[in-house]
């Protein structure tokens, strides 16, 4: 018997997100957490470390596979399956959670941390995790936040110079993970662009 879903949450300038449906077990049940890396990627590294603390912790009531490369479908896809009920775990950027609940968008956001400790201490901060709760929960999208971590952050890449401020990205195409809505509200254009359009 399935009880509501459960979202975990995983931030970073890259984005990340883990998901969990908390399910009710009569002896050991198989969860599956899926996720779009290869399985050399922190995401899979966190996968199994998520599956080995669950175990343990649960005294072997609950036993995680975990499925890498998109096998359960790209990020969008299983976040909706969690939502659904019909896949316990995903591990999906912020940007990709975003669509459920728009203020994660502030991740993908240029310029937000100074530098990666302003970031670490920024998600290590316990009151801006309560906020983040709070919002997660306000919004009742069916799923909550039980941890995060950062796979690394994005960098700009173009062929004009180096990019220090917000005026230095000032005309320049930009495709980003999520951003082209979210960089229009710093007063630039962002543009969608996949990773096959780019080749």
């Amino acid at each position: 018997m399935r009880k509501g879903p459960t979202v975990g949450f995983a931030a970073s300038l890259a984005g990340a997100l883990l998901s969990l449906t908390v399910v009710s077990a009569q002896g050991a049940e198989l969860l599956r957490l899926g996720h779009d890396q290869q399985k050399s990627h922190a995401y899979q590294v966190a996968g199994e470390m998520f599956a080995k603390e669950l175990g343990a912790a649960t005294n072997g009531a609950y036993e995680v596979r975990v499925f890498p490369g998109a096998t359960l479908g790209n990020e969008m896809a299983m976040l909706d399956s969690v939502i659904a009920g019909n896949q316990d775990f995903s591990i999906a950027a912020a940007s990709n959670a975003a669509t459920f609940l728009p203020f994660l968008g502030m991740f993908s956001v240029s310029y937000l941390f100074a530098d990666q400790d302003h970031f670490k201490r920024a998600l290590d901060d316990e009151k801006f995790q309560q906020i983040v709760d709070a919002k997660i929960d306000e919004a009742n999208v069916g799923f909550r936040r039980i941890a995060w971590f950062t796979a690394g952050v994005r960098n700009v890449y173009n062929n004009k110079g180096p990019i220090k401020t917000l005026d230095d990205i000032k005309g320049l195409k930009l495709p980003g993970h999520g951003l082209a809505d979210r960089i229009q509200g710093v007063g630039h254009v962002g543009c969608q662009a996949d990773g096959d359009s780019l080749r």
